[in-house]
């Protein structure tokens, strides 16, 4: 099916070209090929080590555990999907701001609106999905899986707190990458590689899949750390404790509310996803979303919308 749908993406640019007039010539350029290696490897090399400090721990649960490392690292994958699939979201919505971040910053425009919409945006997604999945982890697991269990839904809700975190170092390392800042993004992913690696050694043979959940946590939290610590400096962000405050709140607010709705005895269907809506709805009750900022940014979306139509 991958393989289909590249074929199809490139038939459908190969047709938008030539309905463009613009024709397709194939040819070797060998200066041409280099150049484009010197000037794109920096960035294969940073998906390289996102993918390896991301990917690494099924595989060292499989060689670390002997026999019982294939059972192990099949636990870990049945939690590990549904972060995968979540993230995605995030991966999407950072593909989406980057361009526009780049820009602004090649015009000298001010970025801080559109980030902090940015950020806004992701916390609100990934706190209330990330969090509501944690105190329904049991149920999730058990829904999806026949062999769903208390250990496989504990690591689920240690990597939706690495979710939570990933989204986050999305809007983060799209507005470093907007900038240029390649070496400074391959240097915090091999430390973030680095230390993966070193947390998976120590925690995988006493916790096991478990410990792979906690290293990846501890991992992902610090990587976020030190992207808002480099964005700051580079941006020049002025983020005191002011700003910080709402978002806190923010998250303080979904864990009271998930943890109320847990108490009460009814479908939890209806606690798991009236939960999240509340959460949203939260986010505009604390100012952590503005109504009028809010509908000022999406207004060229929908002016673009209504000029389609």
């Amino acid at each position: 099916m991958q393989i289909i749908g590249y074929i199809f993406a490139l038939i459908v640019a190969s047709i938008i070209l030539l309905a463009q007039k613009i024709s397709i010539q194939w040819k070797f350029d060998r200066k041409l090929m280099a150049e484009i290696f010197r000037k794109s490897y920096p960035y294969a090399l940073l998906g390289f080590l996102m993918t390896a400090y991301y990917r690494t721990d099924g595989v060292m649960l499989e060689r670390m555990l002997g026999d019982n490392g294939a059972y192990e690292a099949g636990i870990y994958a049945t939690a590990f999907r549904l972060l995968d699939a979540m993230s995605i979201l995030g991966f999407l919505f950072a593909g989406l701001l980057m361009p526009m971040f780049s820009r602004m910053i090649e015009n000298k425009e001010t970025i801080k609106p559109l980030f902090d919409l940015g950020y806004t945006l992701m916390l609100v997604f990934s706190v209330s999905a990330g969090v509501a999945i944690i105190f329904y982890r049991l149920e999730i697991m058990e829904l999806l899986y026949s062999t769903g269990d208390a250990y496989s839904a504990d690591i689920l809700g240690w990597l939706m707190v690495s979710f939570i975190s990933i989204s986050i170092t999305y809007i983060y390392g799209s507005l470093i990458t907007a900038n240029g800042s390649i070496k400074l993004l391959n240097q915090i992913s091999l430390i973030g590689f680095a230390l993966n690696i070193t947390l998976n050694l120590i925690l995988i043979p006493h916790y096991h899949a478990l410990g792979s959940a906690i290293a990846t946590v501890i991992s992902q939290i610090l990587i976020l750390s030190a992207h808002i610590l480099y964005a700051g400096k580079i941006f020049n962000f002025k983020n005191g404790i002011r700003y910080w405050v709402p978002s806190i709140l923010f998250v303080a607010i979904i864990v009271v509310i998930n943890l109320g709705l847990r108490q009460i005895d009814i479908n939890w269907y209806f606690s798991f996803f009236g939960g999240m809506l509340i959460s949203v709805l939260a986010a505009f009750g604390v100012g952590l979303i503005k109504f009028t900022e809010f509908t000022q940014a999406l207004e060229p979306i929908l002016t673009s919308l209504r000029k389609r139509a």
